[in-house]
């Protein structure tokens, strides 16, 4: 089923692609073979050069076209916090796609997965273009998942996700100084016009729930834990940024840059050069799919994380002797 379109450029010169790729979620890559195979159109003459700039006004419309999905095992670095012969646990770092998706073919977890499990006959079984993913994190969100070997475990951890028994809690470093708990109630859904981002402003919005609370406070910044009761798309990004504190590094729902003064340099590099967000999925506990028994999993933070927390409360130090 092809994805059709109309958009109309604001008041900035932008590339063709570029454009669609930020109105659309998608990566450049898908847009640019799209444009290139002539489905889409600029004021109503079909284009077929990603790099043409629009102009204020223009109109683009058009449709994508469904691309076949490759899955092909292929070999990965996975970091393994547990196996057994029924579930596996990672720790998914950023930058790395859960599952295989139009505009992201290839070299996702499931690919790696793929590989790792190539001997495993009941994983290989399982049909679909998401194998055994029974949850999934956000392309820059870090942490825990876990993954079925079989269908019946896919069942019963599904079942776990469902029906909110499964304890989840991440951390978070966010722009401003937070009260010390609270909670994010709003529902939300697919932005009305951003259709690669999700809104409590929306047409169609889903109950969103997120408890918190601050575990470090820093000049200008905040160190959260966060516990959602529910998994929507982007749910935590959503409910901070709406909430005035967006977290750190995420450039799709805070700005690039807020004018935060009186930063140490160091601390400013990290934030021009941060390309995810500081969004860390620490622990998850469950039952086991086959025994039944609580079981917690916990992921250290990446390191890029932690060096920050440590030039923060380094900077806090300074602040307090005058420095």
């Amino acid at each position: 089923m092809a994805e059709s379109f109309l958009f109309v450029a604001a008041d900035k010169d932008i590339r063709l692609d570029s454009f669609l790729a930020e109105r659309t979620g998608r990566s450049r890559m898908f847009v640019k073979r799209q444009i290139e195979k002539g489905h889409i159109a600029v004021n109503l003459v079909k284009v077929a050069k990603p790099s043409l700039r629009l102009k204020p006004g223009d109109t683009v419309g058009g449709h994508f076209e469904e691309e076949a999905l490759s899955l092909q095992a292929v070999e990965g670095a996975l970091d393994i916090l547990y196996e057994d012969e029924h579930f596996i646990i990672i720790n998914k770092p950023q930058g790395l796609v859960v599952h295989p998706a139009l505009g992201h073919r290839s070299e996702t977890l499931v690919h790696y997965l793929l590989h790792h499990l190539r001997h495993c006959s009941n994983y290989g079984a399982l049909e679909g273009p998401r194998p055994g993913i029974v949850h999934r994190l956000d392309r820059g969100t870090s942490g825990v998942m876990v993954i079925a070997k079989d269908s019946l475990s896919l069942e019963k951890l599904a079942r776990q996700f469902h029906d909110r028994t499964v304890a989840k809690e991440y951390e978070s470093i966010v722009y401003g100084r937070t009260k010390e708990r609270g909670s994010f109630a709003s529902a939300i859904g697919r932005h009305v016009s951003r259709r690669e981002k999700m809104s409590s402003k929306t047409r169609r919005a889903r109950e969103a729930f997120t408890g918190w609370e601050k575990i470090g406070d820093y000049a200008h910044f905040s160190h959260l834990l966060l516990k959602p009761k529910t998994g929507r798309t982007h749910q935590l990004r959503v409910h901070l940024s709406e909430n005035g504190t967006p977290i750190v590094g995420d450039r799709t729902y805070g700005p690039s840059r807020p004018q935060v003064t009186g930063l140490s340099p160091v601390i400013g590099e990290v934030l021009d050069t941060t390309d995810y967000p500081f969004l860390h999925a620490r622990s998850l506990t469950l039952n086991h799919p086959d025994s039944g028994k609580t079981m917690t999993f916990t992921a250290p933070r990446p390191d890029r994380f932690s060096h920050f927390l440590t030039l923060l409360m380094h900077f806090d130090k300074r602040m307090d002797a005058g420095d």
